[in-house]
Formats: C-alpha cells, structure tokens, sequence
C-alpha cells in the first residue's frame, strides 16, 4: 500500500487507544515508514464523508443584551487624612 501523503510504503500496525470510552481498545492501522501518516478505518470514513454546512454546526442566536452598572472604585475609596499615610513603609 502507498501512503496517500508522501506515496512512501505503508506497514499494517497495531494500536492500543488510551483515552477509549470503553477502557483500552486495540485496533490495527496502516502507518507510512515515511511520513508517520495512520489510516483506519475511521480516519477513512470521517475523511470521505464532507463536513456538515458552518450553518448548521453554529450555536443558535440568542440577543440578549446585558448592561450591568457598578460603582467605580472612586466613590467607595476613602481621602487620606495624611499624606505619608498614602504611601506604604518600606521599613
């Protein structure tokens, strides 16, 4: 088999999944001695199948607009008395 990347040889590989809902999962695929591409069945299947209009993938609409007022932090600070009492002591 010819890798459809590179057109390097491929070689029948197995493969344990990790991350499987199920727990470990093996399965074979092919591998490019080349380039590294993997081909199973999946990755074939999701590839050969076009991807689904933007417009129908995208989130509904919802306007809604939210405009909150807070209080600056202006109103809430109190003036210091002295002004040495602003600037914190280094000693």
């Amino acid at each position: 088999m010819k890798c459809p990347r590179c057109a390097g040889l491929m070689m029948q590989d197995d493969y344990l999944d990790l991350q499987d809902e199920a727990g470990q999962c093996w399965f074979s695929a092919w591998r490019c001695l080349i380039c590294g591409e993997v081909l199973d069945p999946l990755i074939l299947k999701h590839r050969s199948t076009p991807p689904a209009p933007i417009l129908d993938r995208a989130r509904p609409h919802k306007r809604i607009l939210s405009i909150r007022q807070t209080p600056t932090t202006a109103q809430h600070e109190e003036p210091a008395s002295d002004a040495n009492a602003a600037i914190p002591s280094l000693a």
